[in-house]
């Protein structure tokens, strides 16, 4: 498959949330559309100012999926520690799912960086939430 990771430009951000709330929702990771959680994997654009927002394109342009980078110092830190870098809110859309765009999402996350903290990533999916719709694992050994 012909993917484009590069950093979410403001014209993808209601697209992105859309495409994570409807992950999170349609995987049962959510409490329903009333979560509170929903909010925020939708706030987009406060966290592409706030952290690094990655999406992945197929040929065509159209977004398939994204995830959030959280660096040190960064105010999406959940679990990492000082010295850590951390992945939050991996999404693919439906027609993305089985074709390798989470995978490379992650890999964009692990290529070379100048700051030693993405040396060993941590990816914040607490148990009650880890959903495997097509069949293998989303998490491996990062």
């Amino acid at each position: 498959m012909d993917l484009t990771i590069r950093a979410a430009e403001p014209a993808e951000y209601a697209v992105l949330g859309g495409i994570i709330a409807e992950a999170y929702l349609g995987d049962d990771l959510l409490d329903g559309p009333q979560d509170p959680y929903l909010l925020k994997l939708q706030a987009v654009e406060q966290r592409a100012v706030e952290a690094e927002v990655l999406v992945a394109l197929d040929a065509d342009g159209a977004v398939l999926g994204g995830v959030t980078y959280a660096a040190p110092g960064t105010p999406w830190r959940d679990i990492a520690g000082p010295d850590e870098a951390e992945f939050r809110m991996l999404a693919v859309a439906r027609a993305g799912r089985g074709r390798g765009v989470g995978e490379a999402l992650v890999r964009a996350f692990r290529s070379p960086r100048t700051d030693p903290a993405y040396a060993s990533p941590l990816c914040d999916q607490s148990p009650d939430r880890v959903s495997f719709p097509y069949g293998r694992p989303a998490a491996r050994s990062f």
